[in-house]
């Protein structure tokens, strides 16, 4: 088993279970959505820390709607596994075998683990703090360290009444040389669970975030893991932004493009091959190159969507049509013509009331709806899906198959498939823009609204946007307006401490009073830089934040500086009739 892009976790975990052996315990705990991968790394470090004696792998998964009396036999039973097979003799897989071979070697261990599951199908609250001890007891009688994994771990919360989470707390606090490594998929439950209940002074455990594969991750996925590699940049990088490097949605993604048919040998092409224009690149020949890389494997692209998205069987669009489902159905009639306006780009209350011909009262209303059923987010005066796949499907598929017209077979497909070639266009139709035009573009679209980006509250006021050159920093973005003017100026590689310091120290030889200040750190900035300007009351945004604001304006996102060397993906289509002017042709000096 193999955890593509999870190589710096696994090492993180395999690290702590080592610090286990020397004396030192840490618990973990992973917390991330459904089919993000959580699974896949715990039965990874399983299989590597067998290799590790004396410790002693153990990985249970908790079974939604399990009974008490079912968990103690899964957990007994596994821990009895584990040991036994970890002598190199095959095991049974019943409690009742497995006690008998064990039991003259572990006699205590197996009486405490036999009891337990008596206790529990009685339906005694003391079942599960016998059942919980057991790792100590074997560590006794074995000299084995039990790495206790659960996964799904939130479900205990199910059986308080049997004293469950207490049980556990009390055994981590008192078996300290037992490591346990937890995981959930619900999230907010995980995190409670953990501050109110498992919140321990000997015992802490370090909550670690699994989310999905940053864009170039994807890539590399689909390039290497996957080993479509053939289909060529502009593909992957739509394919990789499509599903936002959901690990399940790309495995998804590569096999239904292997099954529509292999790829012409002639549209091979590296990554980072020098035919491929550079960010910013305005070399046509290559650019036409990218171009015909794209086309050729359109139809086998759209083919591998349409399975996946198009077809009611299809594993992604079962996946969206889950989602959609989680509004109450009383409200669906009033709320789904509004998320297909907010799908097609109209993000205001106010638009969306001109594109549905509602009161915006009632928009407001379905928009609040929809935030509770989390298929839109708020962010100031703007709402968004934030799922770029759940985007897609509704216009390419939803909109498609339960629009006013009923369209037949192969009239609904020719209409996917022209959705699926705008979705390419959208990285190839644009030659890729230069960071600074595309700052300036995006502060040109500013009217004044309030906008909330990763938990801050903006007010982006209308402005008169030009570029300005100052000695010893780049090449920046000037905002005019009558409250004071706002400066921005993009870095397209690490901030450090030293262009922190030439950056304030420039600005202060510039008369004029800034009224914001902001750094564009689209490849990282250090922590002393950071500290620097955030002291100076510089607003610091990194590659994610700026790419936020440009989905909200409708301008093209920017790919994160690994990528930029292939090409600029559209993720959001330019406006309607709109225009982006030049930065470099509006200067004015300082």
């Amino acid at each position: 088993m193999t955890c593509f892009g999870r190589e710096e976790l696994l090492d993180r975990i395999v690290r702590r279970a080592l610090d286990l052996k020397a004396g030192y315990r840490q618990n973990l705990a992973l917390v991330g959505p459904p089919l993000i991968g959580k699974s896949s790394v715990l039965l990874r470090s399983l299989e590597l820390l067998k290799q590790s004696p004396p410790l002693l792998p153990v990985y249970i998964e908790l079974r939604a709607e399990a009974s008490v009396a079912e968990f103690a036999e899964q957990f007994a039973s596994t821990l009895l596994y584990r040991y036994w097979s970890a002598q190199g003799r095959e095991a049974p897989q019943t409690f009742e075998a497995l006690y008998a071979l064990c039991h003259p070697y572990l006699p205590q261990t197996t009486e405490l683990l036999a009891l337990s599951i008596t206790k529990a199908r009685r339906g005694l609250a003391s079942a599960l703090t016998l059942l919980f001890e057991a790792p100590g007891r074997l560590r006794q009688e074995s000299g084995r360290l039990c790495v206790i994994m659960l996964d799904e771990f939130h479900r205990l919360a199910a059986w308080e009444k049997a004293g469950s989470l207490t049980a556990l707390g009390q055994q981590v606090v008192v078996q300290k040389e037992t490591m346990y490594l937890l995981a959930s998929s619900s999230v907010d439950d995980a995190r409670r669970i953990l501050q109110e209940r498992l919140a321990l002074l000997f015992g802490h455990f370090e909550v670690i975030a699994v989310g999905p594969f940053d864009l170039a991750t994807g890539v590399r996925f689909l390039a290497d893991h996957a080993g479509l590699a053939a289909l060529g940049p502009a593909a992957l990088i739509v394919l990789a932004d499509l599903t936002e490097g959901h690990p399940f949605y790309l495995e998804c993604v590569a096999q239904a493009v292997k099954a529509a048919g292999p790829t012409d040998g002639a549209a091979s092409s590296t990554l980072l091959s020098s035919e491929v224009p550079r960010s910013g690149a305005s070399s046509d020949r290559s650019f036409d190159r990218f171009r015909i890389v794209a086309s050729e494997v359109e139809p086998r692209l759209g083919a591998a969507l349409e399975a996946l998205l198009f077809r009611p069987t299809g594993v992604l669009a079962q996946q969206c049509r889950e989602a959609v489902e989680r509004i109450p159905v009383g409200r669906r009639a009033a709320c789904l013509p509004i998320l297909l306006a907010v799908a097609n780009g109209h993000h205001r209350v106010s638009a969306i009331a001109v594109a549905t011909g509602r009161p915006p009262r009632e928009v407001a209303r379905a928009v609040r709806t929809l935030a509770a059923a989390e298929l839109v987010v708020r962010r100031g005066v703007f709402c968004c899906i934030v799922h770029r796949l759940l985007r897609f499907w509704l216009i390419a598929s939803y909109q498609i198959q339960h629009g006013p017209v009923h369209l037949d077979p192969l009239a609904g497909r020719q209409a996917f498939t022209a959705a699926v070639r705008q979705l390419l266009d959208q990285s190839t139709a644009r030659a890729p823009q230069t960071v600074l035009e595309t700052v300036a573009e995006l502060m040109r679209r500013f009217q004044n609204e309030l906008v909330e980006i990763r938990g801050r509250r903006l007010r982006l006021p209308k402005l008169d946007v030009h570029t300005l050159l100052l000695p010893g920093i780049p090449r920046a973005v000037v905002g005019r307006r009558d409250a004071g003017p706002w400066f921005c100026v993009p870095y397209t590689t690490l901030v450090r401490e030293g262009d922190a310091v030439a950056l304030v120290q420039t600005l202060r030889h510039v008369s004029k009073p800034w009224r914001r200040r902001i750094v564009i750190a689209l490849a990282g900035v250090e922590i002393n830089a950071k500290l620097l300007l955030q002291e100076q009351r510089f607003w610091v945004w990194d590659l994610g934040e700026l790419n936020d604001l440009l989905e909200l304006y409708g301008v093209p996102c920017l790919l994160p500086t690994e990528l930029q060397e292939v090409a600029a993906v559209m993720t959001v289509p330019p406006v309607s009739g709109a225009e982006t002017p030049s930065a470099e042709g509006q200067e004015a000096s300082a």
